[in-house]
């Protein structure tokens, strides 16, 4: 087995600047060895060449006096800690870019653009698809590296300052995507043209293309060594980052780890993942960090994931203004070391699966995503997040069957390979719960007036009407004793895109719509009429059910964390798709649970993430939870139970195929390890 698929690594990126070729190498190491990292990701070329170049078109580090990457090489090698090198083909310094201004980006407005003497370069650039390779092998041939990591891969159309420049129109693009879809390249993104969601696709596949290339190039002159950058064709670690920005949408989201890592752990069995938690603030404010406890909240999900443990740092780590999180960071790398063998050789257990689509964020269904996820964490469910792109092989369906249900969060556009997966998967037994409008565009992006999914059974659907004030769903008797609950709840609250559907003959319609009604004077607020218009439909195909709910439940819950939202998702998994779940806990909605299994049988962990912490924007200590019931569905006997943060065996009770335990205290997460 190849070292990086051997066990979880525990990776530290000193992303270092040109200032810091004076460190000292046996500090540098000191430091690493210090938190336990076996990683090391170093910069290496690009931008900057670290070492002694002789290309002619790579800018060497003018404050470099040695051979300063080949001494920290010496020494991490001393150390047992394996050597990545970090390389950004993004950017040129202006001095070589002038040279070659067929190499350069060129904006809407047919502008280069140069940030602080550092011009960007298009993907299809010779400098990217050949030069680079010539940077790579020179750096391969002098030193003997463990990894490559690519950074600001693909097509890059803002500035650091986040300045928007669009779409390259540089003739190597024009004539590249022109070859590829026979179409002109559109100046603008805009959704609705079928050129632009063509130049989408065109943008992943030829970014992916490249990786193939590179590793081909890379694995020619050796095979050992690992490709790692924020994509999945051509290499073996697939990076993530858990960060934050200025100007984002707060609060944070705090299952960024927990979306990273699984989708590729749980769709992939030959490559791994290291999601980064970012120590600094913003990249505009790189030399500030972000709430210690956000950080090791973000590491927490990442061990209870069972990934690479991964700190990204700007600078070397004894140059650092904030410390305040180090011991902390320090803590939990060492427990990982110290306990590796219990994360190694483990497989995600679930039996539900949210699919992730990047494509359709185009359409601004992110948020439902977030969402459906919240209420899926937040109701103690295990479950895989699996992305779209990689559901098209001939083992879709295979992969599918073990799920007991799926939920489509506003996927819009799906191809005709998954449409015919996804209802072949109901036919064979499954459940789907499909949220707003997925399932209806087709593949220019055009809205259908249908649903495209046939299990849907909704052949006819009216115009998406927009968001609108004081519009609600009424949840009559009959919806509550079908979906089990809401005594004391009768109105749902709808601010979200909706979409009329008519009922099959094979389906049953949930909720009735309540259109808008004043809400202001108070004396005026009241409503007179009911409608039959459904807020859910259920639809039996084949052996299995497809339930939608034609608005945007999880984006509702994002946005306002409402209860009768949350309540009507959990009832329509449970009472409308019948699942059951493989973990019951008495615990609040703040802890997240995870599990995984041996791939040998050996043992199972599983994981509690005590959320509790996040008040708002700010990340505090998280509160301990003491005395939380557990109940976890088992087919085999159990041995014994150990909790690994608190170092104490658990007492439990096996009958038929579930046991009991009591876990006396949660603080930041605990791991707990049954041994069959």
């Amino acid at each position: 087995m190849t070292w990086w698929l051997e066990k979880p690594m525990r990776l530290i990126q000193t992303n270092l600047r040109e200032i810091d070729a004076d460190i000292d190498p046996d500090e540098f190491v000191g430091m690493l060895k210090d938190f336990s990292a076996d990683v090391v990701l170093f910069n290496a070329g690009g931008i900057v060449a670290n070492y002694d170049t002789s290309l002619d078109f790579h800018y060497k580090n003018p404050y470099m006096k040695n051979d300063f990457m080949g001494e920290v090489i010496k020494r991490t090698k001393e150390a047992g800690i394996r050597f990545m090198a970090r390389f950004d083909f993004s950017k040129l310094n202006e001095s070589i870019a002038d040279k070659h201004p067929e190499w350069k980006y060129v904006s809407m407005r047919g502008e280069n653009v140069n940030y602080n003497g550092q011009v960007h370069v298009c993907l299809n650039s010779y400098y990217q698809q050949e030069y680079s390779l010539e940077i790579l092998g020179e750096v391969i041939d002098k030193y003997p590296i463990d990894s490559v990591f690519f950074n600001m891969i693909g097509y890059q159309r803002r500035d650091y300052s986040g300045n928007y420049h669009g779409i390259c129109q540089c003739q190597n693009c024009k004539l590249r995507f022109k070859e590829y879809s026979g179409m002109e390249l559109p100046r603008e993104e805009n959704e609705d043209d079928p050129a632009f969601i063509k130049l989408e696709e065109f943008c992943l596949e030829t970014k992916e293309r490249q990786f193939d290339k590179i590793s081909q190039f890379v694995k020619s002159k050796n095979p050992e060594i690992a490709l790692c950058t924020y994509t999945s064709r051509g290499i073996d670690v697939w990076r993530k980052e858990s960060n934050s920005g200025i100007g984002r949408d707060l609060p944070e989201w705090n299952y960024s780890a927990k979306e990273n890592t699984n989708t590729v752990l749980a769709t992939f069995e030959d490559k791994q993942v290291c999601n980064s938690a970012v120590h600094f603030s913003a990249i505009r404010f790189r030399h500030t960090a972000v709430a210690p406890d956000l950080t090791y909240l973000r590491i927490a999900e990442n061990i209870a994931n069972a990934a690479w443990l991964d700190y990204y740092i700007i600078g070397p780590l004894e140059r650092q203004d904030d410390r305040a999180c180090f011991e902390g960071v320090k803590e939990l790398y060492r427990f990982y070391k110290d306990n590796t063998r219990h994360y190694t050789g483990v497989k995600p257990v679930a039996n539900l699966c949210i699919i992730q689509s990047i494509r359709n964020n185009l359409y601004d269904s992110r948020k439902e995503f977030m969402g459906a996820t919240r209420m899926l964490a937040e109701s103690h469910t295990l479950f895989d997040i699996l992305p779209d792109t990689f559901l098209e092989g001939e083992d879709a369906l295979q992969r599918l069957s073990k799920y007991q249900a799926i939920i489509l969060p506003d996927t819009r556009l799906l191809s005709p390979q998954l449409l015919t997966t996804f209802d072949a998967y109901v036919e064979q037994g499954g459940n789907i719960i499909a949220t707003g409008l997925s399932g209806t565009y087709d593949q220019d992006g055009t809205y259908q007036n249908r649903s495209l999914l046939q299990s849907s059974g909704l052949a006819s659907m009216g115009d998406v009407m927009e968001a609108e004030n004081s519009a609600y769903f009424r949840i009559r008797e009959s919806d509550k004793k079908r979906l089990g609950g809401f005594k004391d709840v009768d109105l749902l609250f709808n601010h979200s895109p909706f979409v009329v559907c008519q009922i099959p003959a094979t389906g049953e319609a949930i909720l009735g719509r309540v259109p808008p009604y004043m809400y202001g004077p108070p004396e005026k607020c009241y409503y007179k009429d009911e409608t039959d218009i459904p807020g859910v439909v259920v639809n039996r195909y084949g052996s299995g059910s497809f339930i939608t709910i034609p608005w945007g439940i999880g984006y509702l819950y994002q946005i306002y964390g409402q209860h009768g939202h949350f309540e009507l998702f959990k009832r329509c998994l449970s009472h409308l798709a019948g699942t059951k779940p493989l973990v019951e806990i008495e615990a609040s909605p703040t802890v997240e649970i995870t599990s995984q299994i041996r791939e040998d049988g050996a043992w199972q962990l599983v994981s509690l993430v005590n959320h509790s912490g996040q008040n708002g924007s700010a990340f505090h200590p998280p509160i301990p939870m003491r005395n939380i019931p557990l109940r976890i569905k088992l087919d085999r006997q159990v041995s014994s139970i150990r909790a690994l943060r608190s170092n104490a065996e658990i007492a439990f009770e096996q009958n038929d195929d579930q046991v009991a335990l009591v876990l006396p205290q949660l603080e930041l997460f605990e791991t707990l390890v049954l041994t069959f």
